[in-house]
């Protein structure tokens, strides 16, 4: 477990560089048609070993809640050991401002004390205007909630998913009074969820959007001179 954990840390330094709906999964608000949607890539580190078919229920989840911030979503599976990295050698560049990397943990256990107390996961955040990339995601957590609260694993995950995002977007480790942002979920937040209405508050997603536009806008470099 060390060495995983161990691993997954140290690819994190090297790269560091949601009116009501009647359907489930509907976003609260519908993207201006006139607005730039920037593009996210969000690189995958699934030490979990989360199935294919859970991870692509969990990443259109995802594609949906940040949506609604007028935020488009691309994902790269890494590889998660040296062995893999021979055999699909991605992700081995330094991160631009436009990506973020997502490591999903087995177990909260073995990580860094400092995080053992995060419920779901934590987020890499600054207080000097730096760029944070990284968000991670504690599975044991999240399929113990999903299984007592019997609600769907997938849709739990890119909630989760989404607040630890969240903080890295949004620049901030603080924590808002409703919606997605709350620092913990009670039953009645886990029913918008299945709903799909457990989403970023309007001045949140304004602000990502600003964030991802931002990014996006770094990454481009200076114009190229002819």
């Amino acid at each position: 477990l060390k060495n995983w954990f161990a691993f997954a840390v140290c690819v994190s330094t090297v790269s560091v560089v949601i009116s009501l709906f009647w359907c489930k999964g509907a976003i609260a608000q519908t993207p201006d048609k006139n607005t730039e949607t920037p593009t996210i890539v969000i690189w995958v580190y699934n030490y979990a070993r989360i199935p294919q078919d859970t991870m692509a229920r969990t990443e259109r989840e995802v594609q949906k809640i940040l949506g609604a911030a007028d935020v488009h979503v691309e994902w790269v599976d890494c590889p998660t050991s040296a062995e893999d990295v021979k055999v699909h050698p991605v992700c081995q560049e330094r991160m631009s401002n436009a990506e973020l990397g997502l490591t999903i943990l087995p177990t909260a256990k073995g990580a860094a004390n400092a995080y053992v107390d995060k419920y779901f996961g934590f987020a890499q955040t600054f207080n000097d205007g730096t760029f944070g990339h990284y968000a991670y995601v504690f599975v044991d957590r999240v399929r113990y909630r999903a299984q007592m609260d019997q609600i769907s694993e997938s849709e739990l995950l890119a909630s989760v998913i989404c607040h630890e995002f969240g903080h890295v977007l949004l620049r901030s480790n603080t924590h808002s009074r409703s919606g997605i942002m709350r620092v913990r979920w009670d039953r009645d937040d886990l029913k918008y969820l299945t709903w799909g209405r457990l989403t970023f508050t309007p001045a949140e997603r304004e602000l990502i959007h600003s964030e991802a536009m931002a990014r996006l806008r770094s990454s481009a470099g200076p114009p190229a001179i002819s």
